[in-house]
């Protein structure tokens, strides 16, 4: 692997002193030398093992089918650590400068720089992380091919699907390292802004201090009020070029952007009613669309935080900090979506939840155990989840050792699953029309009041595994 190597900060032309800054360089390096390191050995291990399992794949006749799914299995597994890297590398670096920055002496105007270094060592919000590198698919086809070759066989062997499987799991991966990196980095910088806050606030105490002293340390006390007042300027005129505006309305009070229909931004609960007309769409499938980012091989759609105020509003990503944070609805409650996308996205897949899958497959009488009948499929590597936060769930990951999100949380995809039937015969009842669907869940939900009426909408929507407002807006639909 071939570092990128660090730019130069484009923040500014004031620099720490120079001792500083060397010394952070030098910690930065040698940071990520260590953390390449560490990568290389993780990718060494893993594709050891690989090696392995095809070893012993081939030595046990298995199909080539087989074959295929242990290896888009590795390069899913390596995909997952490197975008737990990617995570945690911005808050790194910011910890390796911050470290230094409180056991020395700077001045306020030296501070400018830290962002720089930012941009330096880490990556720009407005750029693809240098990780993404990491996730090659070319170079792991390559190994994959120098692996077959080992023991006789060529790429023939995997050939059918597996280069079109790996290109699409890649494509995803950059969508996930993407996501990752930029949350990660817009993180750092909010621990950024409130170091400086602290320091500027200590320093105004400080500047208020000196003026009950003799009228020497009054003098110094000025010097020391202008040079932060001269600092406030400054921090002032780079804030101005980064004002925000509220958009305009057009006639009908709808918000508008600078070419009004196409480019004007909808709410959620706008934009949610428009997929729902045109695709009968979910609030759950949705959030997948939205993880997905805005690359368009990944079939996503771009949502953005508020667009009302800001004029370049910010990216909505889903990052998980803790296990509060497996919610994938609540911050969709403050999406923003371009009208334009809205109206012409065409999903490239369709997503129902595991409760759904499971109620879809409980109708048929070929299956006494529809769990245990999931999990096989998704051990066998015919059924992906799409865990809007997570990726992945319980459903895939029982015993990990981190906290995953429950299996009734996460999202499916409808071309897997349909496939499954098709190739394993399974019997389901025909597709509901629209019609069909309200009179039943209307059914489900007067049910549910005769036992209850506390809660009845409530259970209703988890029975059939879609939130209450979903449930709420199928019922009343005319």
């Amino acid at each position: 692997m071939v570092a990128t190597m660090p730019r130069e900060s484009e923040h500014g032309n004031r620099s720490l002193r120079s001792d500083v800054e060397q010394l952070i360089e030098r910690k930065l390096r040698h940071l990520r030398h260590e953390e390449e390191n560490r990568l290389t050995s993780t990718r060494r291990e893993a594709y050891s093992k690989l090696n392995i399992h095809i070893r012993n794949g081939l030595n046990a006749r298995k199909s080539s089918e087989a074959i295929r799914i242990r290896m888009l299995a590795a390069y899913r597994t390596w995909v997952a650590q490197v975008i737990e890297f990617t995570g945690a590398w911005p808050a790194a670096v910011w910890d390796a400068i911050a470290s230094i920055l409180d056991q020395v002496s700077t001045d306020s105007r030296e501070q400018e720089a830290i962002a720089g270094l930012l941009d330096t060592h880490v990556w720009r919000l407005d750029e693809t992380p240098w990780t993404i590198a990491w996730v090659d698919a070319d170079q792991f086809a390559d190994i994959v091919n120098r692996v077959l070759g080992q023991y006789g066989f060529g790429v023939d062997l995997i050939a059918e699907n597996f280069q079109a499987r790996l290109s699409q799991a890649a494509a995803c991966a950059h969508a996930g390292i993407a996501n990752r990196g930029r949350a990660a980095l817009a993180a750092t910088h909010i621990r950024l802004e409130e170091y400086l806050l602290i320091y500027n606030d200590r320093r105004r105490e400080s500047v208020g201090n000196s003026n009950t002293k003799t009228s020497g340390a009054n003098d110094l006390a000025i010097d020391q009020a202008e040079e932060m007042r001269a600092y406030e300027r400054a921090t002032a005129d780079q804030a101005s070029t980064r004002e925000f505006h509220k958009p305009s309305r057009n006639e009908s009070g709808s918000l508008a952007s600078l070419n009004d229909t196409e480019s004007r931004y909808i709410s959620y609960p706008q934009a949610m009613r428009l997929l729902n007309e045109r695709l009968d769409a979910t609030p759950e499938e949705l959030a997948v669309w939205v993880s997905l980012g805005s690359e368009p091989e990944c079939g996503g759609i771009p949502a953005y935080l508020e667009a009302n105020i800001r004029e370049r509003p910010r990216l909505l990503t889903f990052d998980c900090w803790s296990e509060a944070d497996f919610d994938y609805i609540a911050p969709l409650m403050s999406a923003w979506f371009v009208a334009k996308d809205i109206a012409q996205f065409d999903p490239g897949e369709r997503y129902i939840t595991y409760p759904a899958l499971f109620e879809r497959w409980s109708a048929s009488d070929q299956l006494p155990d529809v769990a245990a009948f999931i999990v096989a499929k998704v051990r066998e590597d015919r059924l992906h989840e799409s865990h809007p936060v997570t990726l992945q769930s319980q459903l895939s990951l029982p015993d990990y050792e981190y906290p995953r999100p429950p299996k009734e949380r996460t999202m499916l995809p409808l071309s897997e699953i349909r496939a499954i039937e098709h190739e394993d015969a399974i019997l389901v009842p025909a597709n509901e029309t629209a019609d069909e669907r309200k009179q039943r869940l209307q059914a489900w939900f007067e049910e549910e009041q005769r036992k209850n009426p506390r809660g009845a909408q409530m259970r209703t929507a988890k029975r059939e595994g879609i939130s209450r407002q979903t449930l709420s807006a199928i019922l009343k639909r005319d």
